[in-house]
């Protein structure tokens, strides 16, 4: 594919294989991007006809057995422009079946159902609609499984869930590090925790990072009293416990922030600035690098990260900054690739229920320009690369028992994984064809788990709204573990600070971890 980018059957016959090998995620993707050829191919206007019905013209000229093979021999042989079209055909009819297949296996329902509509008008044959016959049958069991029902579901009924927009379309996937995933560190090496530290020093230098061993959270468990009552509860509770006398409290390997030096209540005792943020509300007065508000400073204090503004791009006028600094961080960093770019409408001022995943969406563009701006790959950036993806299959070594069957615990959803990315890089005027080594599903998926993983949010401050507008990766800040007693109290203005607690006695922060 990367050789051959324009090529619709090499993405159906990676769909297959993402199909074998349980990533129904991928395979729909890949079914997708192989549609997405097929109408480029038909349109004598599209941005990339040329290059499409070359790519079959070629493939049907020097594979046609192994087209055969994957799609079928042709039901009339063909020459020349008829054989071209004819693979065309055959290559959007299974793109079609794919990607119905796909989108039901992961639980979006509403998106696989809105296909199969499409494909009942394209695949005219006897075998195609029966396959497609299966295909609705396997989404109207998937629909009824969701709803909690035990009866049938009339294809009126099915409609009429989907016209109410009752059908859901979210699903899951599976969360992991990828077989063929060769950027993600060990987190626990010697070198990555120099790279971690040298970070630190100029964020937090009174601390440092550390591996640490931390409780594992147990799943839910159930005595057979409670089986009876029908009753759940959390193992380690103080109800009734099954724990044999003597056995270990499973932990968790991972990294931990630590103070290198008693720290006074009150101090700061970590400042970090992130340009990885993004808010969903159109033309407000936050800069559009760390999201603070804008205020109106004395001139003398137009030095801060923080607080100031607003400043305009020099090149847009649609884009302010809240300080000299800011601006100078994204024009490092990222604004280059969206400067002028019709992608500041994307995901903003949506609905109360889409704003989380808008919010992660608009993370991910900003990932993406922060990429195509410093030639990086998405993983390989610093705001990213050592950050906790909460991975099923992560290097995170565990005492507790674990499943080795796969499990999807990744939200995801057609629009918000598949067609929402394509649809900004598009806007940001990148190949998405030539860019697949960058740009590839696997690729958002992960990034998409490091985010929900770590990322802060804000809740609107607009009276009557609870929404939340604002969000951000802050690397270093994530490395700081979870505690019920904490020991720093943290507040995000345009930059993450930790504040060291004042106990009882207004004693200095001991040098423990921060948490």
């Amino acid at each position: 594919l990367y050789l051959h980018p324009y090529d619709a059957t090499l993405y159906l016959w990676r769909a297959r294989v993402h199909l074998e090998l349980g990533y129904a995620d991928l395979a729909a993707s890949d079914a997708y991007r192989a549609l997405l050829l097929t109408d480029e191919a038909r349109d004598d206007s599209g941005e990339y006809h040329d290059e499409a019905t070359e790519a079959l013209a070629d493939r049907q000229a020097v594979g046609k057995d192994e087209v055969d093979a994957e799609l079928g021999p042709e039901a009339e042989q063909q020459d020349g422009d008829g054989a071209v079209y004819a693979l065309l055909e055959r290559c959007s009819r299974r793109a079609y079946t794919i990607l119905v297949q796909s989108l039901t296996a992961v639980g979006c329902l509403a998106s696989a159902y809105d296909f199969h509509k499409q494909a009942v008008t394209t695949c005219a044959s006897a075998s195609d609609q029966r396959h497609l016959a299966l295909l609705k049958d396997q989404i109207r069991g998937q629909a009824r499984l969701k709803l909690g029902r035990s009866d049938e579901l009339s294809d009126a009924e099915l409609d009429d869930l989907r016209k109410s927009d009752r059908l859901s379309d979210h699903g899951t996937v599976r969360r992991e590090i990828y077989p063929w995933n060769e950027h993600e560190p060990d987190r626990f090496s010697e070198r990555t925790l120099t790279a971690l530290n040298a970070m630190m020093r100029t964020v937090a230098p009174k601390c440092e990072v550390r591996v640490t061993e931390l409780p594992a959270l147990k799943p839910m468990a159930t005595t057979k009293q409670e089986k009876a009552r029908g009753k759940g509860y959390r193992e380690g509770e103080e109800e009734e416990k099954e724990e044999e006398e003597g056995e270990e409290m499973p932990t968790i390997t991972q990294l931990g922030l630590f103070a290198t030096e008693d720290i006074p209540g009150g101090e700061v005792v970590l400042r970090e600035a992130s340009v990885l943020t993004a808010n969903n509300r159109l033309h407000e007065s936050l800069c559009d690098a760390c999201s603070t508000a804008f205020t109106f400073p004395s001139h003398d204090d137009m030095s801060s990260s923080q607080g100031g503004g607003p400043i305009p791009c020099p090149s847009c006028d649609d884009i302010f900054f809240c300080s000299p600094m800011c601006l100078e961080r994204a024009q490092a960093l990222y604004h280059p690739s969206v400067c002028g770019k019709e992608v500041e409408t994307i995901g903003k001022e949506v609905s109360a229920q889409e704003s989380p995943e808008a919010l992660y969406l608009l993370l991910l563009a900003r990932a993406l320009a922060m990429s195509f701006t410093t030639d990086t790959h998405p993983l390989e950036l610093e705001a990213v690369k050592y950050i906790w993806g909460d991975f099923s299959n992560s290097l995170t070594s565990t005492s507790a028992s674990t499943s080795s069957a796969p499990v999807s615990t990744l939200p995801f959803t057609y629009t918000h994984n598949i067609n929402m990315p394509l649809h900004v890089l598009t806007k940001m005027d990148i190949n998405i064809w030539t860019t697949l080594e960058l740009t590839d599903t696997w690729i958002l998926n992960t990034l998409y788990a490091k985010f929900r993983g770590t990322a802060s949010a804000r809740l609107s401050t607009r009276a009557g709204d609870s929404r939340p507008e604002v969000c951000a990766v802050h690397p270093a800040w994530s490395l700081a573990n979870h505690s019920c007693a904490p020991n720093v109290m943290w507040e995000w203005g345009g930059e993450m600070c930790f504040v060291a607690r004042r106990n009882k006695l207004g004693r200095r922060m001991a040098r423990l971890r921060l948490r």
